[in-house]
């Protein structure tokens, strides 16, 4: 269950221009990952390899542009956090790394993974320099935020954990999965307001920008399952079935119709798993209509997440952040 950049579509709002703060954005993150920087030289194929994945054509920049929106919203200069959103892609991007070690992935966005491509040392290894470096990048910001990146990292680590051990298990709650869609997505989204939060000592919307992560990295997840299931998104259809993967919609079609859990239990305890078995039990929860289901909840978690953030958007600086997640609730 990976978390995949095209879960949820970025619509650029109608009178935003964030192309200055995406250029400067991209720029550090060059610079960051140059071969040899400050009279130091890091090995040419670790950087080589962080370049290959961060820097790359078909990043959409979601949390970048999270940034963007959240300091122009607190009445902050948004080239101030140009570090912010280089830290917040570095670790997404150290993220994808290792799950893909983790997965034993063979490609992300259509061409081979780091692991693939490098092996699994080099993308370990990368990854953890990767770390390193976003969060040496927030120490122009402040203790605190250096502080909530290494959480951040910390809390993403945890619910790696906690998402492999979910997999092949058929008792899988609502609780434990929206564990981990907010440990591995929900925490680093937050992470995107609660920076400028904490430099400009609004100390009141910490809560409500971590509710809104949640609520967000909900949706932002919820759709990334649903996609799963739909045969014209161009992803390989039913793939979280076999390959075992926690997934909400599997958990709701089991709340309908416990029957299922036998079905579950049955096929993923095959050494190998069958195309048809897969099928079968993919067209099951369709028309169940766990998929609906679905849709609906990330209406829901979207909602919530404007509620949360309702206080900063009252204050007359939000129509960035409005427009945002007005674009999402279209696209999704």
């Amino acid at each position: 269950m990976q978390m995949r950049e095209t879960a949820v579509s970025w619509v650029e709002p109608s009178g935003v221009d964030v192309s200055d703060f995406l250029g400067q954005v991209e720029h550090r993150m060059v610079t960051d990952l140059a071969w040899e920087k400050g009279g130091y030289k890091a090995s040419k194929v670790l950087t080589d390899a962080g370049r290959y994945l961060m820097v790359s054509p078909w990043s959409k920049r979601i949390r970048p542009r999270l940034v963007y929106a959240f300091a122009t919203a607190l009445g902050l200069e948004p080239m101030s956090f140009v570090n912010l959103a280089v830290s917040v892609e570095g670790i997404h991007t150290a993220s994808l790394m290792h799950d893909d070690v983790v997965d034993a992935g063979e490609l992300r966005r259509g061409q081979p993974t780091v692991n693939a491509r490098w092996g699994n040392m080099v993308a370990i290894l990368g990854g953890d320099l990767m770390l390193s470096r976003s969060i040496m990048a927030l120490d122009s910001l402040g203790r605190h935020v250096v502080s909530e990146g290494v959480r951040v990292v910390e809390e993403m680590t945890q619910a790696t954990m906690m998402e492999v051990e979910a997999r092949g298990r058929v008792d899988l709650t609502r609780e434990e999965w929206c564990q981990v869609a907010r440990g591995k997505t929900g925490v680093l989204l937050a992470f995107c307001g609660r920076g400028p939060a904490h430099v400009c000592g609004r100390e009141e919307l910490l809560e409500p920008l971590a509710a809104f992560g949640h609520h967000f990295g909900m949706a932002f997840q919820l759709a990334d399952d649903l996609k799963d299931l739909l045969s014209d998104t161009g992803k390989d259809r039913f793939a979280d079935i076999r390959e075992r993967n926690p997934s909400f919609p599997h958990i709701v079609a089991r709340e309908r119709e416990p029957s299922l859990q036998d079905e579950f239990e049955q096929l993923w305890s095959q050494d190998v798993i069958s195309s048809e078995g897969v099928e079968r039990l993919g067209s099951r929860i369709l028309a169940i209509g766990a998929g609906e289901e679905t849709r609906r909840e990330i209406l829901a978690q979207l909602e919530l997440a404007h509620t949360a953030i309702h206080p900063l958007l009252q204050e007359g600086h939000g129509s960035t952040l409005e427009f945002i997640l007005k674009s999402i609730v279209n696209s999704v």
